[in-house]
């Protein structure tokens, strides 16, 4: 008599290969959202460490001026990087 068991794990294997596709975009799909949001956060990250490197070169009078002293500089720093225009 015949081992059919053979033929079941090859039909199984043939069933997951038909589903490759999908699972791959399915992932890469994932892989792409969570580039997306390092790439967002380092460029923020970047963005906030050129903003205190800025505020922290301005003068006394300068920083008066905008209304911060500079034990406020990373507050506002992180609220210039963070704040959305939504028009006039």
């Amino acid at each position: 008599m015949a081992d059919h068991s053979t033929i079941d794990n090859h039909g199984a294997f043939l069933d997951r290969a038909a589903d490759l596709p999908g699972l791959l975009a399915r992932n890469a799909a994932s892989l792409t959202r969570k580039f997306g949001k390092s790439a967002r956060r380092g460029f923020k990250m970047l963005q906030y460490g050129r903003m205190l490197s800025v505020l922290s070169a301005s003068s006394d009078q300068q920083l008066e001026a905008m209304g911060i002293t500079r034990a406020d500089i990373p507050q506002h720093a992180a609220l210039l990087i963070e704040y959305e225009y939504d028009g006039l």
